[in-house]
Protein backbone atom coordinates (compact mmCIF):
# COMPACT_ATOMS: atom_id res chain seq x y z
CA UNK A 1 0.00 0.00 0.00
CA UNK A 2 1.61 3.42 -0.54
CA UNK A 3 1.38 6.10 1.43
CA UNK A 4 -1.33 8.41 -0.64
CA UNK A 5 -3.42 5.51 -0.20
CA UNK A 6 -2.77 5.05 3.03
CA UNK A 7 -3.36 8.40 3.78
CA UNK A 8 -6.25 8.96 2.18
CA UNK A 9 -8.28 6.13 4.48
CA UNK A 10 -7.82 8.72 7.17
CA UNK A 11 -10.11 11.84 7.52
CA UNK A 12 -7.27 14.15 8.78
CA UNK A 13 -3.28 14.07 9.95
CA UNK A 14 -4.60 13.42 13.85
CA UNK A 15 -6.33 10.42 12.99
CA UNK A 16 -3.10 9.36 10.50
CA UNK A 17 -0.42 10.42 13.05
CA UNK A 18 -2.37 7.97 16.02
CA UNK A 19 -2.56 4.92 13.36
CA UNK A 20 1.18 5.67 12.91
CA UNK A 21 1.95 5.61 16.73
CA UNK A 22 -0.17 2.70 17.26
CA UNK A 23 1.05 0.76 14.62
CA UNK A 24 4.71 1.81 15.89
CA UNK A 25 4.05 0.77 19.17
CA UNK A 26 2.69 -2.81 18.24
CA UNK A 27 5.94 -3.35 16.15
CA UNK A 28 8.06 -2.21 18.94
CA UNK A 29 5.53 -5.21 21.00
CA UNK A 30 6.79 -7.34 18.39
CA UNK A 31 10.78 -6.61 18.45
CA UNK A 32 10.33 -6.72 21.91
CA UNK A 33 9.25 -9.98 22.10
CA UNK A 34 11.65 -11.33 19.59
CA UNK A 35 14.62 -10.08 21.17
CA UNK A 36 13.01 -11.40 24.94
CA UNK A 37 12.55 -15.16 22.60
CA UNK A 38 16.38 -14.59 21.38
CA UNK A 39 17.51 -13.93 24.81
CA UNK A 40 15.67 -16.97 26.06
CA UNK A 41 16.85 -19.17 23.75
CA UNK A 42 20.22 -17.80 24.40
CA UNK A 43 20.43 -18.67 28.42
CA UNK A 44 18.68 -22.02 27.59
CA UNK A 45 22.29 -22.94 25.91
CA UNK A 46 24.24 -21.47 28.64
CA UNK A 47 25.02 -17.56 27.31
CA UNK A 48 24.48 -15.45 29.86
CA UNK A 49 22.75 -11.87 28.88
CA UNK A 50 25.73 -9.46 29.79
CA UNK A 51 27.90 -11.74 27.18
CA UNK A 52 24.85 -11.50 24.71
CA UNK A 53 25.65 -7.69 24.08
CA UNK A 54 28.83 -8.31 23.07
CA UNK A 55 29.12 -10.59 20.32
CA UNK A 56 26.36 -12.43 21.09
CA UNK A 57 24.54 -12.35 17.34
CA UNK A 58 27.02 -14.78 16.73
CA UNK A 59 27.20 -17.04 20.01
CA UNK A 60 23.41 -16.36 19.59
CA UNK A 61 23.50 -18.39 16.00
CA UNK A 62 25.71 -20.69 17.40
CA UNK A 63 23.14 -21.62 20.35
CA UNK A 64 20.62 -21.49 18.00
CA UNK A 65 22.05 -24.23 16.04
CA UNK A 66 23.09 -26.29 19.03
CA UNK A 67 19.39 -26.03 19.98
CA UNK A 68 18.36 -27.19 16.65
CA UNK A 69 21.44 -30.12 16.38
CA UNK A 70 19.66 -31.12 20.19
CA UNK A 71 16.45 -30.79 18.48
CA UNK A 72 17.13 -33.26 15.53
CA UNK A 73 19.26 -35.66 18.02
CA UNK A 74 15.84 -36.14 20.09
CA UNK A 75 13.82 -35.96 16.29
CA UNK A 76 15.75 -38.67 15.78
CA UNK A 77 15.30 -40.32 18.73
CA UNK A 78 11.77 -40.48 19.13
CA UNK A 79 11.58 -41.70 14.78
CA UNK A 80 13.64 -44.87 16.20
CA UNK A 81 10.91 -45.17 19.43
CA UNK A 82 8.39 -44.78 16.86
CA UNK A 83 10.18 -47.93 14.87
CA UNK A 84 10.50 -50.23 18.13
CA UNK A 85 7.43 -49.45 18.87
CA UNK A 86 6.07 -50.48 15.94
CA UNK A 87 8.33 -53.43 15.58
CA UNK A 88 7.44 -54.74 18.52
CA UNK A 89 3.78 -54.51 17.77
CA UNK A 90 3.90 -56.35 13.97
CA UNK A 91 6.23 -59.51 16.20
CA UNK A 92 3.79 -59.33 18.88
CA UNK A 93 1.00 -59.44 16.46
CA UNK A 94 3.04 -61.98 14.47
CA UNK A 95 2.81 -63.93 17.44
CA UNK A 96 -0.43 -63.44 17.95
CA UNK A 97 -1.01 -64.66 13.86
CA UNK A 98 1.13 -67.69 14.31
CA UNK A 99 -1.18 -68.83 17.34
CA UNK A 100 -4.24 -68.34 15.33
CA UNK A 101 -2.52 -69.98 12.11
CA UNK A 102 -1.66 -73.03 14.54
CA UNK A 103 -5.45 -73.16 15.81
CA UNK A 104 -6.53 -72.86 12.30
CA UNK A 105 -4.27 -75.80 11.13
CA UNK A 106 -5.56 -77.72 14.09
CA UNK A 107 -9.03 -77.15 13.52
CA UNK A 108 -8.60 -78.13 9.79
CA UNK A 109 -6.92 -81.16 10.88
CA UNK A 110 -10.04 -81.71 13.18
CA UNK A 111 -12.18 -80.63 10.18
CA UNK A 112 -10.69 -83.64 8.29
CA UNK A 113 -11.12 -86.64 11.13
CA UNK A 114 -14.47 -85.09 11.12
CA UNK A 115 -14.75 -85.69 7.49
CA UNK A 116 -13.74 -89.19 7.23
CA UNK A 117 -15.44 -90.36 10.27
CA UNK A 118 -18.34 -89.29 8.46
CA UNK A 119 -17.94 -91.31 5.67
CA UNK A 120 -17.05 -93.76 7.14
CA UNK A 121 -20.44 -94.05 9.43
CA UNK A 122 -21.96 -93.22 5.99
CA UNK A 123 -20.31 -96.27 4.94
CA UNK A 124 -21.43 -98.51 7.59
CA UNK A 125 -24.72 -97.28 6.99
CA UNK A 126 -25.59 -98.11 3.54
CA UNK A 127 -23.83 -101.53 4.90
CA UNK A 128 -26.00 -102.13 7.15
CA UNK A 129 -28.71 -101.52 5.20
CA UNK A 130 -27.42 -103.92 2.92
CA UNK A 131 -27.61 -106.99 5.80
CA UNK A 132 -30.58 -105.54 7.24
CA UNK A 133 -32.02 -106.21 3.60
CA UNK A 134 -29.99 -109.37 2.86
CA UNK A 135 -31.59 -110.88 6.56
CA UNK A 136 -35.07 -109.97 4.97
CA UNK A 137 -34.17 -111.79 1.68
CA UNK A 138 -33.09 -114.74 4.01
CA UNK A 139 -36.12 -114.74 6.19
CA UNK A 140 -38.52 -114.29 3.10
CA UNK A 141 -36.63 -117.13 1.24
CA UNK A 142 -37.14 -119.12 4.61
CA UNK A 143 -40.49 -118.80 5.04
CA UNK A 144 -40.76 -115.97 6.95
CA UNK A 145 -41.34 -112.94 5.14
CA UNK A 146 -43.39 -110.96 7.78
CA UNK A 147 -40.21 -111.59 10.54
CA UNK A 148 -42.63 -113.12 12.64
CA UNK A 149 -40.05 -115.68 14.24
CA UNK A 150 -37.61 -114.37 16.72
CA UNK A 151 -33.94 -114.77 15.87
CA UNK A 152 -33.22 -118.39 17.95
CA UNK A 153 -36.35 -119.92 16.25
CA UNK A 154 -35.44 -118.20 12.69
CA UNK A 155 -32.05 -120.79 13.07
CA UNK A 156 -33.79 -123.68 14.04
CA UNK A 157 -36.33 -123.46 11.43
CA UNK A 158 -33.56 -122.81 8.59
CA UNK A 159 -31.55 -125.65 10.14
CA UNK A 160 -34.84 -127.51 9.93
CA UNK A 161 -35.22 -126.73 6.61
CA UNK A 162 -31.70 -127.38 5.46
CA UNK A 163 -32.35 -131.18 7.08
CA UNK A 164 -35.33 -131.82 5.42
CA UNK A 165 -33.96 -130.74 2.46
CA UNK A 166 -30.33 -132.67 2.63
CA UNK A 167 -33.22 -135.67 3.62
CA UNK A 168 -35.25 -134.77 0.00
CA UNK A 169 -32.03 -134.99 -1.46
CA UNK A 170 -30.89 -138.64 -0.07
CA UNK A 171 -34.37 -139.81 -0.58
CA UNK A 172 -34.55 -138.57 -4.42
CA UNK A 173 -30.82 -140.25 -4.92
CA UNK A 174 -32.24 -143.72 -2.55
CA UNK A 175 -35.74 -143.05 -4.55
CA UNK A 176 -37.51 -142.28 -1.92
CA UNK A 177 -39.69 -139.64 -1.47
CA UNK A 178 -40.82 -137.62 1.93
CA UNK A 179 -42.47 -134.45 3.27
CA UNK A 180 -42.42 -134.95 6.77
CA UNK A 181 -40.52 -131.79 8.41
CA UNK A 182 -43.34 -129.95 5.59
CA UNK A 183 -45.91 -129.34 7.92
CA UNK A 184 -43.33 -129.75 11.31
CA UNK A 185 -41.50 -126.25 10.94
CA UNK A 186 -43.95 -123.81 9.06
CA UNK A 187 -44.39 -120.54 11.05
CA UNK A 188 -46.72 -120.91 13.56
CA UNK A 189 -49.61 -117.60 13.16
CA UNK A 190 -50.17 -115.50 16.27
CA UNK A 191 -52.90 -115.53 18.21
CA UNK A 192 -54.73 -112.17 16.44
CA UNK A 193 -54.64 -114.20 13.77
Amino acid sequence: MSYEAWRISFQDSEQAAKAAFEESQRLKRIFTMAIDSIVELTEAVGIRKEDQTIGGTVQALVAIEKLKAQRDNWKARALKAEWQNREMVARAANNHLEGYRELGRRTAAAEEERDALAARVNELEQDTALLLQLIAKIRAAAGDPNGKLMQPELIAHIAALNAHHIADASNMVSGRNSTACDDQFQPQPEAGE
